[in-house]
């Protein structure tokens, strides 16, 4: 990403439109590392894009730019500053270099790397090379990787769960789940059927059950999950997770092209949503409840409620000081009411 480093804090006004029928809205938008960022004046988080997979979707001679988020999305903004829609085109250009490389750099990483696993003995090297792959990746190409995993997983769980208050509210609990070290919002898409409580893909984006939101009273139960996930995402690279299932060619191939293929991310997508849920490290996620000011407790209860396997988090929840819940009743009412 460094040659996009130029371009963070970039800002412009631009007037946005979540859906075809919705008002616009002005708003800042600011590009992130890998992300377009928007709020609104007074700074609250209202939506954030993938900068690999938004689109300009007008004709490029207009003085204003129409983007829109992805292939598949009906969100856009409407851009009037030039310098921001130059900066812009300008950092498509720089994502699809980086997709894919010149064929000379390319035959000259492979051949360096198949010299390697042939002087190594291939005993070591292939974990070696899929971990320095997922470690090297551009964040922008590991973003692209994930909205694609999105599409094949949209296919296999039905239309994503959608309302206007809906996804205000599932803005308002990524806001409030913002990591400040970090400062990356947590993308969250809450899918109909088939997958197993939660799970995460590239590019900060975080799969939820609707079950999550239909069967609890509290939004603090979601919370923990969503929070569990981003620090699985974190502790272990999600694009590691897809190049052990794939092989170490198809890490060569990512690292030499920043290209996967098609088939491999339909298996891919199938495993996501076939796999058991594993809870992650309680320690770090207890960390993170203190640091969002939200009590662990009914999260706890929810993963068991005997209370016997979660004593941790529940000792942690008396302790805790001053705490909110995750959403108020009126965006927790909107947010279990996304699917309807």
């Amino acid at each position: 990403m460094t040659a996009l480093h130029k371009y963070e804090k970039l800002e412009a006004l631009v007037l946005w439109r979540q859906n075809a029928t919705a008002q616009k809205r002005e708003l800042i938008a600011s590009v992130g590392e890998a992300t377009l960022m928007l709020h609104d004046s007074t700074g609250a988080f209202v939506s954030h894009w993938s900068l690999a997979a938004m689109e300009r979707i007008d004709p490029a001679s207009n003085e204003t730019a129409l983007f829109r988020s992805g292939l598949d999305s009906e969100e856009e903004i409407e851009v009037s500053d030039r310098d921001f829609i130059k900066a812009l085109a300008q950092i498509n250009k720089v994502i699809t270099r980086q997709r894919k490389r010149p064929g000379r750099m390319r035959k000259y990483i492979v051949a360096s790397i198949l010299a390697a696993v042939i002087g190594a003995g291939a005993f070591w090297l292939p974990s070696a090379i899929i971990k320095h792959t997922s470690n090297i990746l551009p964040e922008v190409t590991q973003a692209a990787i994930g909205e694609e995993l999105l599409k094949r997983i949209r296919r296999l769980s039905g239309d994503f769960c959608y309302s206007r208050a809906g996804v205000e509210s599932l803005n308002a609990l990524s806001r409030k789940l913002a990591d400040d070290e970090d400062n990356t919002p947590i993308r969250i898409v809450v899918l109909p059927s088939g997958l197993k409580k939660a799970q995460h893909l590239p590019g900060n984006v975080v799969l939820i059950n609707k079950e999550l939101l239909e069967d609890y009273e509290t939004s603090d139960v979601v919370a923990g999950y969503v929070l569990g996930e981003a620090l699985k995402s974190k502790e272990n690279n999600p694009i590691e997770r897809l190049l052990n299932e794939a092989g170490v060619w198809a890490s060569i191939e990512l690292l030499t092209s920043g290209e996967i293929s098609q088939h491999i991310l339909d298996a891919h997508a199938e495993t996501i949503m076939t796999l058991p849920y594993e809870y992650g490290e309680s320690r770090a996620l207890i960390e993170r409840f203190e640091a969002v000011q939200i009590s662990p407790e009914a999260y706890a209860k929810a993963r068991d409620i005997t209370g016997q396997s979660v004593l941790e988090f529940l000792e942690a929840a008396q302790l805790q000081g001053r705490t909110s819940s995750a959403l108020d009743e009126g965006e927790w009412s909107a947010l279990q009411n996304i699917c309807s």
